[in-house]
């Protein structure tokens, strides 16, 4: 499974040290993550929205655990999740509320897995989502994120979901404990608020 660390320099590139989580708390300060597998440095931009596409080079500052290898699925950039996949999202604290649209290729989950069941949490407190339709084989799923959620700089974003493995369901021979085949996630303001 992939993981990234986040570090934080105040002098620059050379003087690095790492951070644990829930100790980044102000946006001036400069925070880079490291791609552990082939340790590049990427400064994230603080934003006012979000827009990740998976398995592309640009998901290494957002990826934080639980998520396996970039893969193409149908002529699409993906990456699966596990049961519990972990997202850093660096964003300035909102002046309103936020959408939160994930979108998923369901299509390669084995018809004799389990449902895949996704559920939210966002800095630690359940996020209530729901289907919102689809797009040929995408599926998407949006909720709300009230303001009062958000931290200042960065946030966490956890998508859990009941796990299978396609070996165990005569498909294969992939022995990987699979979520969800996750295509992007954006979190941009409400619309009409």
């Amino acid at each position: 499974a992939h993981r990234t660390t986040w570090l934080r320099s105040d002098l620059g590139v050379t003087s690095l040290a790492i951070l644990r989580e829930g100790q980044a708390r102000e946006h001036r300060e400069r925070y880079y993550s490291v791609d552990l597998g082939s340790v590049i440095l990427h400064r994230p931009v603080i934003a006012k929205s979000v827009a990740i596409q998976f398995g592309t080079v640009d998901d290494a500052p957002f990826v934080f655990e639980g998520f396996h290898e970039r893969e193409v699925a149908n002529g699409e950039s993906v990456r699966w999740t596990s049961a519990k996949s972990s997202l850093l999202v660096p964003m300035a604290k909102p002046r309103k509320d936020m959408q939160c649209e994930i979108r998923f290729l369901d299509k390669y989950r084995s018809r004799l897995a389990p449902q895949h069941e996704m559920a939210l949490l966002f800095n630690g407190k359940a996020v209530s989502s729901a289907v919102n339709g689809q797009e040929g084989d995408m599926v998407i799923l949006k909720a709300l994120l009230p303001r009062k959620m958000f931290k200042n700089v960065l946030n966490k974003l956890e998508l859990t979901s009941i796990p299978w493995i396609p070996s165990e369901t005569a498909e294969g021979r992939d022995s990987r404990e699979l979520g969800v085949m996750l295509h992007s996630v954006q979190i941009r303001p409400c619309t009409g608020k």
